[in-house]
């Protein structure tokens, strides 16, 4: 019988497959997967299809689309036409492991471009499943960063394309509606190539045709998003530019904050090996390369933009142009451009088997707690799904949320999410960078109270009402512990007493209906 080849293509892809398996439990293993932004995008996506084709009366007289062609569509279109025959949850687990499974995988197809062959280090790739922004709900970033890995390997790869010029114009302007960001880093990083490409033995027609044909497939982008800044200031989302300190700067790199999805006690011990283990191979392929005359390949410019993306980490605002936490995003972005140049390094066996453990220890070393932890929040969402099955379609719904649990933030958009009902609690209504806004006159965090951003909310149920000429039908209660005496809460309860009837209590939710309908 001929010995097993542990050095097989096959072989590697079939256990780093199963072992990718497992890592992705806390996905797989439970219905909700909620995340910070995620309910709320579910329930936008809710509205779109309903005032485009479905009962546009409940939702019309709340919401508008968006004038601007705001680069933040992909991740909700999917949802609107996904939700026309798939629940819910199901259409929010496609979107996670598309996020979580396809940013791993895009690093390898962009690696192989460049000459990466399967090897063990594909279990190094295992830390990338669990990123900060996608606990933070950042669906339409993510997306696009997946995206973006795929447009490059392609614009590398263009002369082995049927028809690649429509394709990848195509492909170009889907990722500027996914979020500019991504859009902008891909530009950046072709331009970066041409002039890298240039400089290589061999390579003088900086302004070929088939280069000037690649630049031409963002041009519909460049003008979208010239249109979009124009229009803008350079603060952050809370109306300011967001310099940080470069100690903490520093301090989140070492820690690898990027990769810390739900708490640092528990992830940084083993993100901070992560960081370690990534410096430690970068100098091992550095060495390698340059002992062997190989530095200044086209691979090597995944190296040299990862040092651009790590400088700009430094540099740009954690705040500017209506965005937030950019800093994390180009941490992120430097990280998986460096290991995707690392997978293209011809180290030796030992090293290789010593990164894929080093890969495993990281993501499994925390297995359990994000199992814990999911299992959790996967009762939590259905918990506050069946409350939401209790509210009579088309109701307005004022909800409090008392949970400390910051992923509990945008819950109640799962309410909106799976029955016809308008929440009052819409973040993306109110800001330019999403398709939906509110109208004017129906903007609860003008006129309803501070409900939205607190939480120990002060509602102005009356004035809301007055002003908008909209009736609150019920109002929804979450993790409030009714032993709290402090004023504010207390208000807040009175209130509650006096405009409604406490009609059923769902777990850790309440509901209570206005006694005047």
């Amino acid at each position: 019988m001929d010995k097993i080849n542990l050095n097989r293509p096959l072989f590697i892809h079939g256990i780093t497959l199963f072992i990718f398996l497992v890592a992705l439990a806390p996905v797989l293993c439970f219905q909700y997967f909620p995340t910070v932004d995620g309910p709320s995008h579910l329930y936008n996506a809710r509205i779109i299809r309903e005032l485009w084709w479905g009962d546009r009366a409940i939702y019309s007289p709340f919401f508008t689309f968006n004038q601007e062609l705001a680069p933040n569509w992909t991740g909700h279109m999917f949802a609107v036409v996904a939700g026309t025959i798939l629940p819910v949850w199901l259409v929010e687990k496609i979107i996670v492991l598309f996020i979580a499974a396809g940013l791993p995988v895009g690093i390898y197809h962009l690696s192989r471009t460049f000459g990466a062959s399967a090897s063990w280090r594909l279990l190094f790739l295992l830390p990338f499943l669990y990123t900060l922004t996608l606990y933070l709900g950042f669906f339409n970033f993510m997306i696009a960063l997946v995206l973006m890995l795929f447009t490059l390997s392609w614009m590398v790869k263009w002369d082995q394309l049927k028809f690649p010029f429509p394709k990848l114009l195509l492909i170009t302007t889907v990722l500027y509606f996914s979020h500019v960001l991504a859009f902008a880093i891909a530009f950046i990083f072709l331009c970066g190539y041409l002039i890298w490409e240039r400089l290589l033995p061999g390579n003088n027609a900086i302004l070929s045709k088939k280069n000037l044909l690649r630049i031409i497939c963002f041009l519909p982008g460049l003008l979208l998003s010239f249109r979009f800044f124009s229009s803008r200031n350079m603060d952050g989302f809370r109306n300011k530019p967001e310099q940080l300190p470069f100690d903490t700067l520093a301090k989140w790199l070492t820690e690898g904050s990027a990769l810390v999805g739900l708490n640092g006690v528990e992830e940084v011990p083993y993100a901070s090996v992560f960081m370690k283990a990534v410096v430690v191979l970068i100098l091992i392929g550095l060495v390698i390369r340059i002992r062997a005359k190989l530095f200044r390949s086209s691979a090597d410019f995944l190296l040299i933009f990862s040092i651009i993306m790590m400088c700009l980490y430094f540099i740009i605002p954690d705040g500017m142009a209506s965005g937030g936490f950019i800093s994390l995003r180009f941490m992120l972005l430097a990280l998986l451009f460096a290991v995707a140049w690392l997978l293209t390094v011809k180290l030796p066996v030992w090293i290789s088997l010593a990164a894929a453990l080093t890969g495993i220890y990281v993501s499994f070393s925390t297995l359990d707690y994000r199992m814990e932890v999911a299992e959790q929040l996967d009762s939590d969402a259905k918990n506050y799904v069946d409350m939401a099955a209790a509210i009579p379609g088309g109701s307005v719904v004022l909800p409090l949320n008392y949970s400390q649990n910051w992923l509990h933030i945008n819950l109640s958009g799962y309410a909106g999410a799976i029955n016809k009902l308008v929440v009052l609690d819409n973040y993306e209504a109110v800001l330019d960078e999403f398709p939906l806004r509110w109208k004017r006159t129906t903007e609860p965090g003008k006129l309803a109270g501070n409900f939205t951003q607190s939480l120990n909310p002060e509602i102005d149920i009356v004035n809301y009402e007055k002003a908008s000429g909209m009736k609150v039908d019920c109002a929804t209660r979450w993790f409030f512990d009714k032993s709290t005496t402090d004023s504010v809460s207390l208000k807040t309860d009175t209130l509650l007493g006096t405009y409604f009837h406490e009609a059923k209590k769902v777990g850790q939710g309440e509901i209570f209906f206005n006694r005047k309908h």
